[in-house]
């Protein structure tokens, strides 16, 4: 079973909240049916998204999808999936391209010239 919440799911406190209680709810009860449940992470938004909400925004919100969904495959011992640490999308092309490292920010790597 495969288990991604909505795109904004950590827009707001209370959206993250549900996230981590539905998403924990659905996990258990999966696991409970002999299910086997993977978290997929695959929200990844470029620093268009966040023009005019403060420098930094974007790489911070990846930051809190990151964490979250982490987190909850930690909770619940449900295996991660991080397609979001593989993909970023360039806002110019609108196509998305192979970052070769997990630790690049796809916020900064969606507006370098590689």
């Amino acid at each position: 079973m495969v288990v991604q919440a909505e795109s904004n799911a950590q827009g707001s406190e209370q959206s993250a909240a549900e996230f981590f209680d539905y998403g924990e709810r659905l996990i258990r009860e999966a696991q409970t049916t002999g299910g086997t449940p993977t978290v997929i992470v695959n929200w990844v938004y470029g620093e268009k998204l966040f023009e005019g909400r403060g420098a930094g925004m974007c790489a911070w919100y990846y930051g809190r999808i990151q964490s979250d969904y982490a987190r909850l495959s930690s909770m619940t011992g449900a295996r991660l999936i991080n397609v979001a640490q593989v993909w970023a999308c360039t806002p110019r092309r609108r196509s998305c391209r192979f970052i070769r490292t997990a630790t690049t920010r796809p916020c900064k790597a969606a507006t370098s010239r590689h």
